[in-house]
């Protein structure tokens, strides 16, 4: 049975554009060979909206430091590592926060969030935390997600919709991008 989370379809055409940019970013700098995730933080202007934070899943510095093999042989292999890559990782929701205070001087609360796939419990709680009002993912991954994700994204889900943060999966073609997902490349 396919798995149908409980969010609001848009076919809004100004979403594709964001999508298409968090997906370019990972696909750039994603530090994860299997599923590389990317999030941006967008705000509204009088001249119309700006990103203000991006963030992708990537190995944080101090995790960095303590590898002991940083041959690309020795990263690959810990990042194949599922056990030690959700211990370890920095998600792209997380660092996007972090860019958009630290990088930026921005504050996050009121913003909205582009992230291509939902968001894993943990970071629900940091979307929540950081004032997030709004979460746009992309349909076409989101169903890609494992059954092994289901109950951490339906949390996340739940909690998110318990703080009135709205949640918006985007469904169509995204264009211009290439992802990868599961260790398979593909065309959002």
């Amino acid at each position: 049975m396919a798995w149908e989370p409980n969010i609001e379809i848009t076919t809004d055409e100004m979403h594709r554009f964001f999508l298409r940019e968090a997906y370019k970013y990972a696909y750039r700098l994603s530090d994860d060979p299997m599923t590389k995730v990317g999030a941006e933080i967008v705000k509204k202007t009088l001249k119309g909206y700006i990103v203000i934070g991006y963030g992708v899943n990537h190995i944080p510095h101090s995790v960095d430091e303590t590898i002991d093999d940083c041959s690309s042989e020795g990263i690959l292999s810990l990042l194949t590592d599922r056990n030690w890559k959700i211990n370890s990782i920095h998600h792209a929701e997380r660092a996007a926060i972090q860019w958009t205070r630290e990088v930026m001087r921005e504050d996050p609360r009121e913003k909205t969030m582009y992230m291509p796939w939902i968001p894993c419990d943990s970071c629900a709680d940091e979307i929540i935390a950081a004032g997030i009002i709004e979460l746009i993912g992309h349909k076409q991954m989101i169903l890609k997600t494992p059954e092994r994700w289901h109950e951490s994204t339906n949390k996340a889900i739940e909690k998110l919709k318990q703080e009135n943060i709205k949640l918006l999966m985007y469904d169509g073609s995204i264009g211009g991008a290439f992802s990868v997902f599961n260790g398979e490349v593909w065309q959002p």
